[in-house]
């Protein structure tokens, strides 16, 4: 298959942003005096349950949304430049949904923590189903009228169904969703004449998906990339496991070290 020139600027634009976001980890992290991985676990355990527990709260949140989300955001920010936690104790990013599912729903239109959640869940804890879920939950809750970024989130949303999920009908109606969510925007003015070059991007991006995308070769090169920038091993082994699914013959040890084969003739 031919990669269409958009594709991987496309995808590398994705994993830069990642690798731009843990550059300032070391900026946002907990004090790490006095950390070690059992106490890292616990303090894990211990936020998990809060973050289940103000997910109870109801949904107007007592009037009090705006702060709860902003609140949960710089909690989360904490959490993910935690890099001695996270990396070095190995605790993983497996609580970056659960802040999200908080943000997502009680302040959706927070679009700039949505560069974190993409990179946070789909990267760096390899569960980009998750992230297409938290993006269709935000989206029910926006309009582009009143919200004109919604396009963008709609094609983040496109992006994340066929480059890891493999699913090219809910990729095209999300581009789809894109376009009209842009044209229906009140852009501001330097936006203004750049929307017809946007909605022809977009509408490439169908072309490609209806005529040729192959969805296998187009997933081994995300989710290679998701592994490639992850220094998580357990999510560097759930990519190792999807990637067999994809059939790579690829392997790795309990230290993250990974083995790559020729891949499998499908």
């Amino acid at each position: 298959m031919k990669r269409p020139d958009w594709l991987i600027p496309l995808v590398v634009a994705l994993i830069g942003g990642t690798v731009a976001i843990a550059l300032q980890q070391q900026n946002l992290g907990r004090i790490t005096l006095g950390q070690t991985p059992e106490s890292d676990r616990a303090w894990v355990e211990r936020e998990y349950r809060t973050l289940k527990a103000m997910q109870k709260l109801p949904p107007r949140g007592f009037g009090f949304n705006n702060v709860i989300a902003n609140w949960h955001f710089l909690s989360f920010l904490q959490y993910y430049g935690d890099y001695v936690a996270r990396d070095d104790h190995k605790t993983g990013y497996g609580l970056s949904k659960e802040y999200f599912r908080i943000i997502t729903a009680r302040k959706p239109y927070m679009f700039a923590s949505y560069s974190y959640l993409t990179s946070s869940i789909s990267i760096h804890a390899g569960e980009p189903e998750i992230t297409v879920q938290l993006l269709e939950a935000a989206l029910k809750q926006i309009q582009p009228e009143q919200f004109y970024f919604t396009y963008l989130v709609w094609s983040q949303k496109g992006l994340e169904e066929f480059l890891f999920l493999g699913d090219s009908e809910k990729a095209q109606q999300s581009y789809r969703q894109a376009i009209e969510a842009l044209d229906r925007a009140n852009l501001p003015a330097e936006l203004q004449q750049r929307r017809d070059l946007i909605r022809r991007l977009y509408l490439d991006r169908i072309e490609f998906l209806k005529q040729k995308y192959d969805p296998i070769t187009v997933q081994r090169m995300g989710w290679f990339l998701v592994l490639e920038s992850t220094p998580d091993v357990r999510t560097r082994k759930k990519v190792v496991a999807k990637l067999q699914e994809l059939g790579v013959s690829i392997e790795i040890n309990e230290e993250g070290e990974i083995k790559l084969n020729s891949p499998r003739q499908d």
